[in-house]
This record gives structure tokens, sequence and C-alpha cells, in this order.
């Protein structure tokens, strides 16, 4: 009886860790489209009318990890949306320097916490199977 609940221990174990990893993964994709959604609106600064884009992402997540039936996390896409809330200058454009290098740096950060989270996921995982 015993052996049947460590097996099935081990068997929640990793599927925690699996989900664990689909989610530090899934952060990673979004924040990657939120890099090039940055990049972009750089690129557009002194295009008239242009309105800047932004990246959804951890509503979908938060709704996902609520919702069981919502999903799994590997189905879960960031989407590139234009929110329009904020003031457009003489051109009707939107882009201010200093907002999207503020969000760089947000997303930069963000970026490398999943990274290293993942990075010492997987080191875990390798440490368990050696000591096995």
């Amino acid at each position: 009886m015993s052996g049947a609940c460590g097996k099935h221990r081990a068997e929640i174990g990793m599927a925690e860790v699996h989900n664990i990893a689909d989610l530090l993964e899934a952060g990673i994709r979004a924040e990657g489209l939120r890099q090039k959604a940055i990049a972009n609106n750089i690129a557009n600064l002194k295009t008239p009318g242009y309105r800047r884009f932004e990246v959804r992402f951890e509503e979908l997540l938060a709704k996902a990890l609520k919702d069981p039936t919502g999903g799994t996390l590997e189905e879960i896409e960031p989407q590139l949306y234009q929110p329009r809330k904020t003031p457009v200058n003489s051109i009707g454009n939107d882009v201010t320097m200093e907002n999207e290098v503020g969000e760089m740096v947000k997303n930069n950060l963000r970026h490398e916490t999943y990274v290293r989270l993942l990075r010492k996921k997987y080191s875990q995982i390798e440490a368990a199977m050696r000591t096995r």
C-alpha cells in the first residue's frame, strides 16, 4: 500500500512541476511578444495616426487559473491589442519614448525572472533524478 501511495504522490508532484514549467514557458512567450510590440511602438514613434500596441496575457492567465475548464496553459496565447486609452499628440500618435522604455524595463525584468525560475525548476528536476 505504501508503494502505491508513494507512486501517486510522485505522479502528483510531477504534474505540479509540469504545470509550473508550462506557466513559466507561457510567460516567456508573452514577454517575447511584448518585446516585439514595444519595439514596434518605438519604431512608429513619429508615425502620424499610429496607436500603440500592448499584450494581453496576465488577465488570460488569471482567468485560466481560476477556471480549470478554461483550457491548459499551453493553450493560453498572448494577444496583441490597442488600448486606445493614452492621449494622442499633435500628429494623432499616442507613443511616448518614456512610456515605452519603462515598459521595456518591466518586460525585461519579468522575462529574466521567468527564465531564472524555469532554470531553477529544471535544476531541481535534474537533482531529483540523480538521487533516485
